[in-house]
């Protein structure tokens, strides 16, 4: 049974009459609640994940505006072309869809290495890279930040549990390490730090830009993502991290 048969009110006894058939007959169909039309070479498994990704984002948007125990499953419902019940049909239910959106937010700033790694190029120059992208990828994924802080919030508890999540933020580490490793065989990196450290001063440095920015705004009157200052920003993530691996200057 499909998920649209599946709630759908009963036949009664009563049937229309001629006329009532004939007017009903001539009034344009409508789309049914809760399902995608098939669009030119659309496939049913097609429709199906459009739906599934109409529901993701606007559920992105709901919790990360909202948090979890306040996020609304009509107000998802309301801003997709999905029903209530395609929602549960898709994920099952809140917890499930949440889950969902908070292992594709951090896909979405999972770092994509390079096929040939780090092949011509110093090692420097693909910590400072290293560095650009991560603050990049906060200022284009804000509703991440948001996500997250209410995740930490709630106690992580989601975080915790998700073996996507783990393996993205492993993922993102290991590409830190590959750097500095490389950094340190060629001389231009100090070995007496953590990598952890420094992923984290990255990590930080980003995510408190968006994260923070009604607060400094209202207290400093800065505004940190907008143009000027969220340039300087940036540069002052590449900055600090680059300062600190860099190793000391041969004496001569």
């Amino acid at each position: 049974m499909s998920p649209d048969t599946a709630a759908m009110p009963a036949e009664t006894a009563e049937k229309n009459t001629p006329t009532q058939t004939a007017a009903t007959d001539r009034l344009p169909r409508q789309q049914a609640p809760g399902r995608r039309r098939l669009q030119g070479a659309m496939n049913a498994e097609a429709v199906t994940e459009a739906t599934r990704d109409d529901i993701l984002q606007a559920a992105t948007a709901e919790f990360a505006r909202s948090g979890y125990e306040a996020a609304s499953i009509a107000a998802i419902a309301a801003q997709t072309r999905s029903s209530k019940r395609m929602l549960y049909y898709h994920f099952g239910g809140k917890q499930q869809l949440y889950v969902a959106v908070l292992e594709a937010a951090y896909a979405r700033v999972r770092r994509i290495d390079p096929p040939d790694g780090l092949a011509g190029v110093a090692p420097m120059d693909a910590l400072r890279q290293y560095a650009q992208d991560a603050f990049d990828n906060f200022m284009q994924h804000q509703d991440f930040v948001r996500l997250v802080l209410f995740e930490n919030l709630a106690g992580a508890q989601v975080a915790r549990q998700s073996k996507a999540i783990a393996a993205i933020s492993a993922d993102n580490l290991r590409s830190l390490e590959t750097i500095v490793q490389a950094g340190r065989q060629a001389g231009v990196m100090r070995r007496d730090f953590r990598v952890l450290d420094l992923f984290l001063t990255v990590v930080g440095m980003s995510f408190h830009a968006v994260s923070n920015r009604s607060s400094v705004q209202a207290a400093l009157g800065v505004d940190m993502l907008g143009d000027t200052e969220a340039g300087l920003r940036r540069q002052l993530v590449v900055d600090l991290v680059c300062r600190y691996a860099a190793a000391a200057p041969k004496a001569r």
